[in-house]
């Protein structure tokens, strides 16, 4: 489905033999892909599995040793009041003569 060397290639990545992206999670939902010194910690990821990781589809668990689909978490807008002005005038007296 991907071309695995144009999306190594366009994202910097570290790919194993049998076609798996390497990824390194941090704490703050984030990772890196190159360069990688050591695969310990890391997470092997199929190319499907990484364009949805950052296409924001999956994230990290909070173990970071896995992926879990990204919980949608609908912000509902408060209304705005509006408060009905009514418009007053006083007339001063000596106006309109």
């Amino acid at each position: 489905m991907f071309d695995l060397e144009i999306l190594k290639e366009q994202n910097n990545l570290t790919v194993s033999d049998d076609g798996l992206i390497y990824v390194q999670p941090n704490e703050n939902g984030g990772w890196k892909t190159y360069p990688l010194e050591e695969l310990a910690g890391c997470l092997a990821l199929t190319p499907e599995e990484y364009v949805l990781l950052k296409a924001g589809y999956y994230e990290f668990n909070p173990e970071l040793n896995g992926l879990q689909i990204r919980e949608i978490i609908q912000v509902e807008e408060p209304e705005e009041e509006v408060e009905e002005v009514e418009e007053i005038k006083e007339v001063e007296e000596g106006e309109g003569e």
